[in-house]
């Protein structure tokens, strides 16, 4: 009967982490510009029914006296 031995091989980790590194380096940057738009698009949203709501509000206020 033979047996078989598997020896593991170590590796320091430096070839793989180079790897890695390069890998997450060269990673595109994707949906920047919506991201962007959308919160231009919130921002003015928010302004407008702030707007809005101090006009109501002034408006009512000039109701009552």
């Amino acid at each position: 009967m033979q047996q078989s031995y598997k020896t593991a091989k170590i590796n320091n980790g430096t070839t793989d982490e180079k790897k890695e590194s390069k890998k997450a380096d060269s990673l595109p940057q994707t949906g920047d510009e919506s991201d962007q738009s959308l919160s231009i698009w919130g921002t003015i949203l928010v302004a407008l029914s702030g707007l809005l709501g101090i006009a109501y509000k002034n408006k009512k206020k000039g109701d009552r006296n």
